[in-house]
Protein backbone atom coordinates (compact mmCIF):
# COMPACT_ATOMS: atom_id res chain seq x y z
CA UNK A 1 0.00 0.00 0.00
CA UNK A 2 1.22 3.47 -0.82
CA UNK A 3 1.33 6.15 1.85
CA UNK A 4 -0.66 8.48 -0.42
CA UNK A 5 -3.59 6.12 -0.19
CA UNK A 6 -3.97 6.92 3.51
CA UNK A 7 -3.01 10.60 3.43
CA UNK A 8 -5.83 12.84 4.76
CA UNK A 9 -6.09 14.79 1.51
CA UNK A 10 -6.04 11.66 -0.61
CA UNK A 11 -8.77 9.94 1.40
CA UNK A 12 -11.09 12.95 1.36
CA UNK A 13 -10.44 13.67 -2.31
CA UNK A 14 -11.18 10.09 -3.28
CA UNK A 15 -14.49 10.01 -1.43
CA UNK A 16 -15.62 13.35 -2.87
CA UNK A 17 -14.66 12.37 -6.42
CA UNK A 18 -16.49 9.03 -6.28
CA UNK A 19 -19.67 10.48 -4.76
CA UNK A 20 -22.49 11.99 -6.80
CA UNK A 21 -24.53 13.02 -3.76
CA UNK A 22 -24.63 16.85 -3.45
CA UNK A 23 -26.00 16.57 0.10
CA UNK A 24 -23.03 14.62 1.42
CA UNK A 25 -22.10 15.76 4.94
CA UNK A 26 -18.73 15.93 6.66
CA UNK A 27 -19.80 13.27 9.17
CA UNK A 28 -20.67 10.89 6.34
CA UNK A 29 -17.29 11.47 4.72
CA UNK A 30 -15.50 10.69 7.97
CA UNK A 31 -17.54 7.52 8.45
CA UNK A 32 -16.80 6.32 4.91
CA UNK A 33 -13.09 7.01 5.33
CA UNK A 34 -12.98 5.08 8.59
CA UNK A 35 -14.78 2.18 6.93
CA UNK A 36 -12.34 2.21 4.03
CA UNK A 37 -9.37 2.11 6.42
CA UNK A 38 -10.91 -0.68 8.50
CA UNK A 39 -11.59 -2.72 5.34
CA UNK A 40 -7.96 -2.29 4.28
CA UNK A 41 -6.84 -3.80 7.58
CA UNK A 42 -9.57 -6.47 7.48
CA UNK A 43 -11.22 -5.15 10.61
CA UNK A 44 -14.95 -5.96 10.93
CA UNK A 45 -16.86 -2.69 10.58
CA UNK A 46 -19.47 -3.86 13.09
CA UNK A 47 -16.68 -4.31 15.65
CA UNK A 48 -15.43 -0.76 15.04
CA UNK A 49 -18.94 0.65 15.54
CA UNK A 50 -19.44 -1.39 18.69
CA UNK A 51 -16.19 -0.10 20.18
CA UNK A 52 -17.07 3.52 19.40
CA UNK A 53 -20.46 3.13 21.10
CA UNK A 54 -19.24 1.32 24.18
CA UNK A 55 -16.01 3.18 24.88
CA UNK A 56 -16.40 6.90 24.08
CA UNK A 57 -14.33 8.16 27.01
CA UNK A 58 -10.80 9.32 26.25
CA UNK A 59 -7.74 8.35 28.28
CA UNK A 60 -4.76 10.26 26.89
CA UNK A 61 -1.13 9.48 27.72
CA UNK A 62 -1.05 11.98 30.60
CA UNK A 63 -4.04 10.35 32.29
CA UNK A 64 -2.48 6.93 31.78
CA UNK A 65 0.67 8.14 33.53
CA UNK A 66 -1.32 9.73 36.36
CA UNK A 67 -3.36 6.58 36.93
CA UNK A 68 -0.29 4.36 36.77
CA UNK A 69 1.43 6.52 39.40
CA UNK A 70 -1.64 6.38 41.66
CA UNK A 71 -1.87 2.63 41.21
CA UNK A 72 1.79 1.86 41.90
CA UNK A 73 1.81 4.12 44.98
CA UNK A 74 -1.48 2.85 46.40
CA UNK A 75 -1.62 2.51 50.16
CA UNK A 76 -3.85 -0.58 50.26
CA UNK A 77 -4.07 -3.90 48.46
CA UNK A 78 -6.64 -4.37 45.71
CA UNK A 79 -8.73 -7.37 44.73
CA UNK A 80 -8.10 -9.26 41.51
CA UNK A 81 -11.26 -7.80 39.99
CA UNK A 82 -10.15 -4.26 40.86
CA UNK A 83 -6.73 -4.93 39.39
CA UNK A 84 -8.28 -6.16 36.13
CA UNK A 85 -10.43 -3.01 35.92
CA UNK A 86 -7.43 -0.69 36.32
CA UNK A 87 -5.40 -2.72 33.82
CA UNK A 88 -8.25 -2.48 31.27
CA UNK A 89 -8.24 1.30 31.60
CA UNK A 90 -4.44 1.52 31.40
CA UNK A 91 -4.40 -0.62 28.27
CA UNK A 92 -6.94 1.40 26.28
CA UNK A 93 -7.10 4.86 24.74
CA UNK A 94 -10.90 4.85 24.97
CA UNK A 95 -12.70 3.31 27.92
CA UNK A 96 -16.22 2.49 28.99
CA UNK A 97 -18.21 4.56 31.44
CA UNK A 98 -18.79 1.47 33.58
CA UNK A 99 -15.03 1.08 34.07
CA UNK A 100 -14.62 4.75 35.04
CA UNK A 101 -17.50 4.51 37.52
CA UNK A 102 -15.93 1.41 39.02
CA UNK A 103 -12.59 3.23 39.14
CA UNK A 104 -14.16 5.80 41.47
CA UNK A 105 -14.80 3.20 44.16
CA UNK A 106 -11.34 1.71 43.64
CA UNK A 107 -9.57 5.06 44.04
CA UNK A 108 -11.66 5.88 47.11
CA UNK A 109 -10.16 2.77 48.62
CA UNK A 110 -6.49 3.20 47.68
CA UNK A 111 -5.75 6.95 47.53
CA UNK A 112 -6.58 10.32 49.10
CA UNK A 113 -9.58 12.52 48.15
CA UNK A 114 -7.55 15.33 46.56
CA UNK A 115 -5.96 12.90 44.10
CA UNK A 116 -9.45 11.81 43.07
CA UNK A 117 -10.59 15.43 42.73
CA UNK A 118 -7.69 16.11 40.39
CA UNK A 119 -8.04 12.95 38.29
CA UNK A 120 -11.76 13.53 37.66
CA UNK A 121 -11.32 17.32 37.26
CA UNK A 122 -13.98 18.08 39.86
CA UNK A 123 -14.70 21.80 39.52
CA UNK A 124 -17.58 21.77 42.02
CA UNK A 125 -20.32 22.59 39.53
CA UNK A 126 -21.60 18.98 39.58
CA UNK A 127 -21.28 18.52 43.33
CA UNK A 128 -18.75 16.34 45.13
CA UNK A 129 -19.55 12.93 43.57
CA UNK A 130 -16.75 11.88 41.13
CA UNK A 131 -19.22 9.73 39.15
CA UNK A 132 -20.95 12.89 37.95
CA UNK A 133 -17.72 14.00 36.26
CA UNK A 134 -17.23 10.91 34.08
CA UNK A 135 -18.74 12.75 31.09
CA UNK A 136 -15.76 15.13 31.11
CA UNK A 137 -13.61 12.32 29.72
CA UNK A 138 -15.39 12.76 26.37
CA UNK A 139 -13.45 15.94 25.60
CA UNK A 140 -9.94 16.01 24.20
CA UNK A 141 -7.33 18.66 24.99
CA UNK A 142 -8.23 20.82 21.96
CA UNK A 143 -11.92 21.04 22.84
CA UNK A 144 -13.07 24.11 24.79
CA UNK A 145 -14.42 21.90 27.57
CA UNK A 146 -11.22 19.89 27.41
CA UNK A 147 -9.18 23.02 28.15
CA UNK A 148 -11.37 23.71 31.16
CA UNK A 149 -10.86 20.14 32.41
CA UNK A 150 -7.09 20.48 32.03
CA UNK A 151 -7.08 23.81 33.89
CA UNK A 152 -9.06 22.34 36.79
CA UNK A 153 -6.57 19.49 37.11
CA UNK A 154 -3.72 22.01 37.23
CA UNK A 155 -5.47 24.01 39.96
CA UNK A 156 -5.41 20.91 42.15
CA UNK A 157 -1.91 19.89 41.13
CA UNK A 158 -0.36 23.23 42.05
CA UNK A 159 -2.30 23.43 45.35
CA UNK A 160 -4.34 26.44 44.34
CA UNK A 161 -7.47 24.57 45.47
CA UNK A 162 -7.99 21.46 47.58
CA UNK A 163 -11.71 20.66 47.30
CA UNK A 164 -14.46 20.96 44.65
CA UNK A 165 -16.10 23.73 46.70
CA UNK A 166 -12.88 25.74 46.76
CA UNK A 167 -12.41 25.15 43.05
CA UNK A 168 -15.87 26.47 42.21
CA UNK A 169 -15.40 29.55 44.39
CA UNK A 170 -12.03 30.24 42.80
CA UNK A 171 -13.34 29.87 39.23
CA UNK A 172 -16.36 32.05 39.95
CA UNK A 173 -14.07 34.79 41.26
CA UNK A 174 -12.27 34.66 37.90
CA UNK A 175 -15.32 34.32 35.64
CA UNK A 176 -17.28 37.02 37.49
CA UNK A 177 -14.22 39.30 37.54
CA UNK A 178 -14.47 39.69 41.30
CA UNK A 179 -10.88 38.56 41.73
CA UNK A 180 -8.86 41.75 42.17
CA UNK A 181 -5.38 40.20 42.10
CA UNK A 182 -3.88 40.48 38.58
CA UNK A 183 -1.30 37.74 39.23
CA UNK A 184 -4.05 35.20 39.96
CA UNK A 185 -5.88 36.10 36.74
CA UNK A 186 -2.67 35.73 34.75
CA UNK A 187 -1.81 32.37 36.29
CA UNK A 188 -5.31 31.03 35.69
CA UNK A 189 -5.17 32.12 32.06
CA UNK A 190 -1.87 30.30 31.65
CA UNK A 191 -3.50 27.14 33.02
CA UNK A 192 -6.17 27.29 30.32
CA UNK A 193 -3.49 27.19 27.64
CA UNK A 194 -1.64 24.36 29.36
CA UNK A 195 1.25 26.30 30.90
CA UNK A 196 2.58 25.94 34.42
CA UNK A 197 1.58 28.97 36.50
CA UNK A 198 4.36 31.05 38.02
CA UNK A 199 3.45 32.99 41.12
CA UNK A 200 5.28 36.34 41.42
CA UNK A 201 8.50 36.43 43.49
CA UNK A 202 8.22 32.72 44.18
CA UNK A 203 5.59 33.14 46.89
CA UNK A 204 2.20 31.52 47.08
CA UNK A 205 -0.69 33.54 45.70
CA UNK A 206 -2.93 35.66 47.88
CA UNK A 207 -5.91 33.41 47.18
CA UNK A 208 -4.12 30.44 48.76
CA UNK A 209 -3.01 32.51 51.75
CA UNK A 210 -6.50 33.89 52.30
CA UNK A 211 -8.00 30.42 51.88
CA UNK A 212 -5.81 29.00 54.62
CA UNK A 213 -6.41 31.64 57.25
CA UNK A 214 -10.08 32.24 56.44
CA UNK A 215 -11.91 35.46 55.55
CA UNK A 216 -10.26 38.74 56.31
CA UNK A 217 -11.33 40.28 59.58
CA UNK A 218 -10.83 43.70 61.06
CA UNK A 219 -8.60 43.79 64.09
CA UNK A 220 -10.81 44.70 67.07
CA UNK A 221 -9.89 47.88 68.91
CA UNK A 222 -8.60 47.34 72.40
CA UNK A 223 -10.76 48.85 75.09
CA UNK A 224 -9.05 51.53 77.15
CA UNK A 225 -10.25 52.30 80.64
CA UNK A 226 -11.37 55.81 81.58
CA UNK A 227 -8.51 56.18 84.08
CA UNK A 228 -5.91 55.51 81.40
CA UNK A 229 -7.54 58.04 79.07
CA UNK A 230 -7.59 60.66 81.84
CA UNK A 231 -3.88 60.19 82.57
CA UNK A 232 -3.08 60.50 78.85
CA UNK A 233 -5.05 63.75 78.61
CA UNK A 234 -3.21 65.27 81.60
CA UNK A 235 0.14 64.74 79.90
Amino acid sequence: MEDKQFSPYGLFAREIETSDNPHLTYETLVTRILKRVSDSFHLPWSHVLELSRQAPYLMDSNLHQDLLKIWTQRSKNATLDEQHCVERILGRDYVRSSDLIKLVSILNKVTDPKTIYEFFAMDGYQGDDPKKYVELFRYDAQDLRGKHVRAVRLLYRYDVVNTPQECRSFLESIFNETCTTPSIKTCTSSMYVGKRPTWPNGVENSWTRRKRRGPLRKTPRRKVSRNVRRRANRH
